[in-house]
């Protein structure tokens, strides 16, 4: 594996025979787990990712170099499995620059967790679910701002809620409530 450029581009030609291999011989890194594996090994006591406190260079709160990005980022793939968490989990996460980020990294993992939110805060972890509602179709009239404004209740009322699957769903549903029928 590689993430160095194996030849130089310098001609329409070029870019035309670049254009003529398959994908999967340009980029043989199948995910960013992949890629991180791949810097590991080119680059492996090289800086991969500097956690600053502030603005100021000197603040660094932690440093890693691809191998101890990649180590610590196969530890947090370890402690996601270990809590259950696989294929088809999501996980998200939120937080301020910390010096212990890196050790959340799972997600880039070629069996990272899909479908889980993951929060994280003074060493917890938890995980948040996030539901489609029914909400209500507001027709382009003068007054819909404060038309909404009065039934946010029915916009946020759980019932009949959802987990939707795909993004698709939340615009399939709009647009039905819409009353559009697609051609």
């Amino acid at each position: 594996m590689t993430t160095r450029a194996v030849r130089e581009i310098r001609t329409l030609q070029d870019i035309e025979q670049l254009e003529r291999q398959p994908l999967e011989a340009l980029i043989p890194s199948r995910n960013l787990y992949e890629l991180l594996h791949a810097n590991a090994a080119l680059h492996g006591d090289r800086p991969a990712l500097t956690v600053l406190g502030s603005g100021r260079v000197g603040d660094v709160l932690a440093s890693f170099t691809h191998r101890a990005l990649l180590g610590e980022v196969t530890r947090a793939v370890n402690l996601f499995t270990a809590l259950g968490l696989g294929t088809g989990s999501v996980i998200s996460i939120l937080s301020r620059t910390h010096a212990r980020v890196p050790a959340l990294l799972p997600l880039v993992h070629e069996d990272a967790p899909t479908r889980m939110i993951l929060l994280a805060g003074a060493g917890s972890f938890e995980s948040a679910h996030i539901t489609l509602t029914q909400g209500v179709h507001v027709d382009e009239a003068d007054d819909a701002a404060e038309w909404l404004c009065d039934h946010l209740d029915a916009v946020s009322s759980r019932a009949g809620e959802v987990v939707p699957e795909q993004g698709w769903e939340q615009y399939r549903l709009e647009l039905a409530k819409a009353s559009f029928q697609p051609a």
